[in-house]
């Protein structure tokens, strides 16, 4: 092999790293976590809409850590307790709510969920805010609706 790049080809430790980086990308496609350096962990189970998992969130309005991972696990995404952007927990969501799915948490898909969940519709999250709370009482019983 010749070229500029026939050194970094010929390094095994620059093609482990190129592997990882196509191993990564595999799994995180797949949403399988990927701890390096060849152990790949079990995939978050996905939910079984006949027997979804229950938690046990304190109701408190505000969308964190703990209420995005539990939505996570609800809708079979990778658990991480973030919303990337795009995300793959808003494009599931926006899924189940019949809205266009961009991944985005946007004011159409707020409101859609305000709208789902029997709460007043303004598209916006407050701090705290009432959609939240009855999305984290609808998650502690296991069922959003």
């Amino acid at each position: 092999m010749d070229g500029p790049q026939s050194d970094k080809i010929k390094d095994k430790t620059y093609r482990e790293g190129m592997y990882e980086c196509v191993i990564r990308a595999i799994c995180w496609e797949e949403g399988v976590s990927y701890g390096g350096s060849g152990s790949v962990q079990t995939p978050t189970p996905k939910s079984n809409p006949l027997n979804p998992p229950k938690e046990n969130l304190v109701v408190d309005g505000y969308l964190g850590p703990k209420t995005i991972s539990a939505l996570q696990r609800y809708f079979g995404t990778p658990v991480d307790g973030f919303i990337s952007k795009p995300s793959r927990l808003i494009k599931a969501l926006q899924k189940w709510l019949r809205v266009t799915q961009d991944g985005y948490l946007g004011p159409i898909t707020i409101a859609a969920l305000q709208k789902r969940l029997g709460t007043p519709i303004d598209g916006f999250i407050s701090k705290p805010s009432i959609v939240i709370k009855e999305l984290q009482r609808r998650l502690n019983i296991g069922k959003l609706g």
